[in-house]
């Protein structure tokens, strides 16, 4: 591949982040992935020795830039680096982050996805599984609950974290009626959100068994602890489940909450002293 037919010396509708003679940083904009950027250098060579040891390091700095950037801004549990180029050999540092609740977590994002879950719970089964499965029926759910129900803007509501988290589901007669995500925060800390129940099936149990089944999961998934922001009508539901309040009201789209907090105790052995045998 020369320098007049490859796409990152000839590029379209980039999302150029900045930019200087030697290098370029572009946020890649795949609705699929969000925190996704790459750092491309200006000239057309293919590999990290084709630098100088001064080249080198510059480029070095704007990927730990970019991964500092990212961490401050997402809170992933990981960034992952990666100069690759088989396809497009034309030097360039992938800085992607990664969540523990992501499709492929704990493997590359070219692995085989995790495996969809299900919970049963007093009787009822809830799903839980990746974006691309349930985005569809929990959108239905979402969009006339905080959308139409609440005012929350669309911008607010699609806040492109969805394709990152994990979802539960509770279909009544096949139709999708209670939903939930689970995202992490990093360190440990997950948080629940997005939880909605479709006003006509209200009352049923449907939204503890949401939040019961986003506990098991981010138990499964090796969280320490989870927060969540609460709407003030909605204290006493989670404190029922456990979760403690703490901090001050604030507004987040305009309704007031209250940050709630779940501390997941340790396994009891773990907490037993080692005894002479």
């Amino acid at each position: 591949m020369t320098s007049k037919s490859c796409p990152l010396c000839l590029p379209k509708d980039e999302a150029v982040l900045s930019q200087d003679q030697q290098t370029r940083v572009i946020e890649v904009l795949d609705p699929e992935w969000p925190g996704f950027r790459r750092v491309i250098w200006q000239d057309h060579v293919a590999e990290m020795t084709d630098l100088s040891a001064d080249q080198q390091l510059e480029i070095f700095q704007k990927v730990l830039a970019q991964e500092e950037e990212l961490r401050q801004q997402y809170q992933p549990d990981k960034i992952n680096l990666a100069s690759l180029g088989n396809m497009v050999p034309h030097l360039h540092w992938h800085v992607m982050c990664r969540w523990r609740t992501d499709p492929f977590w704990p493997g590359s994002v070219w692995s085989t996805p995790r495996d969809p879950q299900s919970y049963a719970i007093a009787g009822r089964t809830v799903q839980v599984d990746q974006w691309s499965a349930l985005g569809e029926q929990a959108r239905a759910v979402r969009y006339p609950v905080f959308v139409l129900g609440q005012a929350v803007t669309e911008d607010e509501e699609w806040d492109g974290l969805d394709p990152v988290s994990r979802h539960a589901l509770i279909l009544q007669s096949e139709r999708p009626v209670a939903t939930g995500r689970l995202l992490s925060l990093g360190a440990g800390v997950g948080r629940i959100g997005r939880m909605a129940v479709l006003e006509n099936a209200r009352g049923q149990g449907l939204g503890l068994a949401i939040l019961q089944a986003l506990i098991q999961e981010a138990r499964a998934l090796g969280f320490d602890q989870l927060i969540l922001h609460a709407q003030l009508h909605a204290l006493t539901f989670y404190e029922r489940a456990g979760f403690v309040t703490e901090g001050p009201v604030f507004e987040e789209c305009r309704i007031q909450h209250r940050q709630m907090r779940l501390t997941f105790r340790p396994p009891s052995w773990q907490n037993q002293a080692d005894t002479p045998i």
